[in-house]
């Protein structure tokens, strides 16, 4: 993010070389600390580039700060937060997948959903379940992974999409999904897919 000459600009072309310039802060599961910290990183840090790592959730209270909304203005701070998948369209705009990416990635989305003309994917993060492959904090434990299988299907239901239609993409931080009776139930059925061994 840049502000130069009154307006707050984004350019995604640094790459890594945005590393050597500017501010760069960390906010990684430190909500409470973001949001305190807006005034300082929108309109007091003195750098004419600061670089920020955290996560999506918070998007919604950096458009609600007062900051935000005079830098933008409060009519495209609105139409930003009226959008329903504000980071899938944000996502759509500023990125392009590598030619490898989006072969991989239409590999698995074929894959996943078989034979059927729908995919639901659902995201399921342990958090501290593979220690030897990264730290993260305790996220859901996994006797909360029904009630992910039991959105996807409310999701069916309330597209009133049948059944035999739809397939469902299970991704997880962990491999350890793959031993719930559910999923093995719905994967013997081929309703259900994991990503293959050793990528989850």
């Amino acid at each position: 993010a840049c502000g130069l000459g009154g307006e707050f600009l984004l350019d995604w072309r640094m790459h890594s070389s945005v590393g050597a310039i500017g501010r760069k802060a960390n906010y990684n599961d430190r909500y409470n600390d973001i949001v305190a910290d807006l005034p300082w990183l929108l309109v007091e840090e003195a750098e004419p580039v600061v670089v920020l790592h955290s996560n999506q959730r918070t998007t919604i209270e950096t458009l609600r700060s007062p900051e935000a909304r005079a830098m933008l203005g409060p009519r495209m701070v609105d139409d930003l937060m009226s959008l329903p998948f504000l980071h899938a369209e944000l996502l759509e705009m500023l990125f392009e997948p590598s030619a490898l990416v989006a072969k991989r990635h239409e590999a698995l989305a074929s894959a996943a959903r078989g034979n059927r003309k729908r995919l639901i994917a659902i995201h399921f993060r342990a958090g501290d379940r593979s220690p030897e492959r990264w730290r993260d904090p305790p996220r859901h434990p996994l006797s909360e992974l029904d009630r992910f299988l039991d959105c996807a299907l409310l999701v069916e239901q309330r597209l009133s999409w049948s059944d035999a239609d739809v397939a469902w993409y299970l991704a997880a931080d962990t491999g350890v999904v793959a031993d719930s009776a559910r999923v093995a139930e719905l994967h013997r059925h081929g309703k259900i897919a994991l990503p293959p061994a050793g990528r989850e």
